[in-house]
């Protein structure tokens, strides 16, 4: 985003979106999907790293230690047991954050920092009132507003399966 790379931002979004469709199929699942938790290789591919919330569909659960970043976890994020698709919300917030971003690298400079790329937790835990939601939900790109509209109403959710529900595969 720094140099204006729309074209490698809007292939990352679909390297993300590759990387959801991979994981949905698989027997994994990871609790703490974030941009601190995620590499790009010289070759594109995305990979996971941090495996402390890493699940798979045949081995226990381990112990809940963390709930995710704060910059992308579903705020209603049950402390009690895992959900499933832990991995989907926050993905979606990053996808949202990279097409963004592919739309106006210098949204970047307004609302990104060491902490998120540019969702931050205030946005999430009160979307109705974030500028930045706001912003996204009126653009005049058509995908992005349809995402972040979708993304917003899933943040407003009460329950990650609720959250997942809305945004869908």
């Amino acid at each position: 985003a720094e140099d204006s790379d729309a074209d490698g931002l809007r292939l990352l979004a679909e390297k993300l979106e590759e990387f959801g469709k991979a994981i949905q199929t698989s027997h994994f699942d990871h609790g703490d999907v974030s941009g601190g938790n995620l590499m790009v290789g010289v070759d594109g591919r995305i990979h996971l790293i941090d495996p402390d919330t890493l699940r798979h569909d045949e081995v226990q659960d381990p112990p809940i230690t963390e709930l995710g970043h704060v910059s992308c976890s579903h705020p209603s994020r049950s402390s009690k047991a895992m959900e499933d698709d832990l991995f989907r919300f926050p993905l979606e917030v990053l996808i949202v954050d990279v097409i963004a971003l592919s739309k106006q690298p210098e949204l970047v400079r307004k609302y990104g920092n060491e902490d998120s790329v540019l969702f931050g937790e205030d946005d999430l835990a009160n979307p109705s009132d974030s500028v930045l939601f706001n912003m996204l939900t009126n653009h005049e790109d058509d995908e992005l507003r349809a995402r972040a509209s979708r993304l917003q109403d899933a943040t407003k959710a009460t329950s990650v399966i609720e959250a997942n529900s809305i945004l869908g595969p």
